[in-house]
């Protein structure tokens, strides 16, 4: 299979989304994190109620070239929870993932991708957040369901 340019790598992805800096009143503590270095994911706007994450599709292929579906999983759990995290901050205590289900609904192969995750519930134990992720051309490609429970942070 010949290969194709898809885009920039992740160092260049990577570069570019750090001239979009959150609003100060919605930064959260960090949304950084090994596996979405690793991946390529970028957060461009962090809030509770709403989180807009990045992803190269370069570097994140199945065999066939194909954007993988963990790495979307990824995608979309890194948005989620660092909404999760926004809300659960205002109460001292963070947000950890238990639940995560994800319906890849087409293929993509090049570019970037972009979740967006709005918030369903903010409850004092609980969030739950609706993930849409859409490629370049604003196809709909995935659709994830999260939900985090709030604790005590132990660090």
């Amino acid at each position: 299979m010949a290969e194709e340019d898809n885009g920039p790598d992740r160092a260049e992805h990577a570069e570019a989304m750090q001239t979009s800096a959150l609003p100060p009143e919605e930064e959260p503590r960090s949304v950084a994190n090994a596996l979405a270095q690793k991946l390529g994911i970028a957060a461009v706007w962090v809030s509770p109620e709403k989180a807009v994450f990045t992803m190269p599709v370069r570097g994140n292929t199945q065999v066939v070239g194909f954007l993988h579906g963990g790495a979307t999983a990824a995608l979309c759990e890194n948005a989620a929870s660092a909404a999760a995290n926004a809300h659960a901050w205002k109460q001292g205590k963070v947000a950890v993932g238990t639940d995560i289900s994800v319906s890849h609904l087409r293929p993509t192969s090049k570019g970037s991708v972009t979740a967006t995750a709005e918030a369903s519930l903010l409850g004092r134990r609980r969030t739950v957040h609706k993930v849409a992720v859409h490629d370049e051309r604003g196809r709909l490609i995935a659709t994830a369901l999260v939900s985090n429970m709030i604790v005590e942070a132990t660090y």
